[in-house]
């Protein structure tokens, strides 16, 4: 997420060789101007929508499903009563510019995955490495 720089009273100019994100930035410019490749990463959301017990017998509040109906990937996760969080969730990230392309229920009750689209490793913003 972030930038890792390293100066010294003794040495003022930025040091970079410490920076993961730096290094990688420069394997894709390497790969691109050297063997015309370019590459693009994307990412799966997995989670799970859970609900608080909190129970008179129970000392603290305890994380359940928040789901009860089917699972293992069934159809009728799209139909669950947490689903409009999922709906609300990606309707937030699209407004935000972010790629969804897929949302399906996953192998237990109440999970769910979001599959965003590729993108390249590492942003420019700013004339900075991102």
């Amino acid at each position: 997420m972030c930038g890792v720089v390293e100066t010294r009273p003794s040495s003022p100019q930025p040091n970079w060789d410490i920076c993961r994100r730096h290094a990688l930035a420069n394997v894709l410019r390497t790969a691109a101007t050297r063997f015309d490749v370019d590459f693009l990463v994307g990412f799966e959301v997995e989670f799970e929508i859970l609900r608080r017990s909190s129970s008179p017998e129970e000392q603290e509040s305890t994380l359940l499903p928040f789901s009860t109906g089917l699972g293992r990937y069934a159809v009728d996760g799209l139909r669950d009563p947490g689903f409009p969080l999922v709906e609300d969730a990606v309707s937030t990230l699209m407004e935000h510019g972010v790629d969804v392309q897929t949302i399906q229920t996953e192998g237990r009750c109440g999970q769910y995955e979001i599959s965003l689209g590729p993108r390249p490793p590492v942003m420019q913003w700013s004339g900075m490495v991102v």
